[in-house]
């Protein structure tokens, strides 16, 4: 019988924003938080083109662009 591993069992987490598959890197599977955008995590790209954007803004909106 092989031997399960954690993938085979789990299987990929999918991005709660483009419905793609996260992928893992040095063993982690979860992908990056991605918040303000969705609850829930999302991919590499939907972080550096979506959720970093959404935060910036909300920072500079929330505190009159100083």
């Amino acid at each position: 019988m092989p031997k399960k591993t954690f993938l085979s069992m789990y299987g990929p987490r999918k991005c709660k924003i483009c419905k793609g598959n996260i992928e893992i890197v040095n063993g982690y599977r979860d992908g990056h938080n991605a918040e303000p955008i969705v609850k829930g995590r999302c991919c590499d790209a939907c972080n550096s083109s979506i959720v970093i954007g959404a935060r910036l803004y909300d920072l500079f909106k929330n505190n009159g662009g100083k």
